[in-house]
């Protein structure tokens, strides 16, 4: 099994001038630096909005408006192809066999977003090794894909994928 670590974290900073009116010229003078590349402070509110954009859902009350969906479509597949930061896609998406694209449950609680789905196999199974959020029903943008060790499936038996997102 692989585990990916990718830094992840919002740097902001700030850029703050002044420029002054001249009455006497009748124009604006040079502009004057007040803060050059300050950080600032990224508040708990604004951290948990990122996180129900980027992962929220309808289904599970926590998307902002009525129509936005992140990625919390979960998707499973066969592909022994390592994960790339190029993919848009999984190597080899189930369709079958109760492994159909889902969309997962979303606990979003700063700072961290939970995706969660289980799958029931109807029919048998092998080789499901890779997964992947998306964030559509089908096609879609492909926003998180990974790979766990390589498992066959009989009939009723259920695979659950718990995705867990922090930010900083």
């Amino acid at each position: 099994m692989s585990t990916a670590h990718e830094p992840m974290g919002i740097t902001a900073f700030i850029d703050v001038k002044v420029r002054r009116w001249n009455e006497k010229k009748r124009k604006y003078g040079a502009w004057q630096w007040i803060e050059k590349h300050k950080p600032n402070l990224k508040p708990t509110v604004g951290l948990t909005f990122f996180l129900k954009q980027c992962y929220g859902s309808v289904a599970s009350g926590t998307a902002l408006g009525n129509t936005s969906t992140g990625c919390n479509f979960i998707a499973v597949g066969t592909s022994a192809t390592a994960p790339a930061s190029g993919d848009t896609t999984l190597g080899t998406e189930l369709s079958t066999n109760g492994f159909a694209r889902m969309q997962g449950t979303t606990t979003v609680s700063q700072p961290t977003a939970t995706i969660t789905g289980t799958f029931t196999a109807t029919g048998a199974q092998a080789n499901v090794q890779e997964g992947g959020l998306l964030d559509a029903s089908s096609a879609g943008n492909l926003g998180h894909h990974f790979q766990f060790t390589s498992t066959t499936f009989a009939t009723s038996d259920q695979l659950q994928i718990t995705v867990t997102i922090t930010i900083s």
